[in-house]
């Protein structure tokens, strides 16, 4: 994760760069307003993490066919997901799985009316760059769930199933999110540190 010589923007702050201008436009709710930036940063951090591959749905498309995901996003009622953490003490786990699968079914809905290729594995990380609040249900994450025993659909089901292994594995998780925070020196949220401890 650190920065090494002469790398001047390394592929991980695509990330960074996405989740912070979201993070602000969330908590002034100004999502709306400027969806023109946020999806092109959203963009850029899907396209560098693999999501504008061959036969994807964002390969053949401009940016902007983001920007309704981007008004969807900004509603007030989904805010609570900035951040959200498994480990806080107020954490909801049927208000999450709710907000999350709602999220999910709208954002599928309205990308599908554009093009085709729409995969759980671009929603999710959507929703993580987003408001990282859920893990990237891509093939190398669900191949590490599927070893511990944990459903890798992306799903109620699943998502029940893996805030359980977040419980069962919260010192490993918390103390990797530790060393990320350090070396990024930044606040990461908890959910991207489970996708990064998850993926590496």
């Amino acid at each position: 994760m650190k920065k090494e010589r002469g790398e001047l923007d390394p592929r991980w702050y695509a990330y960074y760069r996405c989740h912070r201008a979201f993070s602000e436009a969330i908590k002034s709710g100004k999502c709306k307003e400027e969806k023109e930036i946020l999806s092109l940063h959203l963009y850029a951090f899907l396209a560098s993490w693999g999501m504008a591959t061959r036969r994807a749905f964002l390969l053949s498309q401009n940016y902007t066919v983001l920007q309704d995901v981007v008004e969807i996003a900004g509603k007030k009622e989904y805010s609570f997901l900035l951040n959200i953490s498994p480990y806080d003490s107020g954490f909801d786990r049927g208000e999450y799985c709710r907000a999350v699968l709602e999220l999910r079914r709208q954002i599928r809905k309205n990308l599908e009316e554009k093009g085709s290729g729409v995969s759980d594995t671009l929603i999710s990380k959507i929703l993580l760059g987003i408001f990282g609040c859920v893990i990237g249900y891509d093939s190398k994450v669900r191949t590490k769930l599927l070893e511990k025993g944990v459903s890798t659909s992306f799903s109620e089901r699943g998502l029940i199933s893996l805030c359980g292994y977040f419980q069962t594995a919260r010192k490993e998780i918390l103390a990797h999110r530790e060393v990320m925070c350090k070396e990024c020196n930044w606040d990461v949220p908890v959910m991207e540190a489970a996708d990064h401890f998850l993926w590496s």
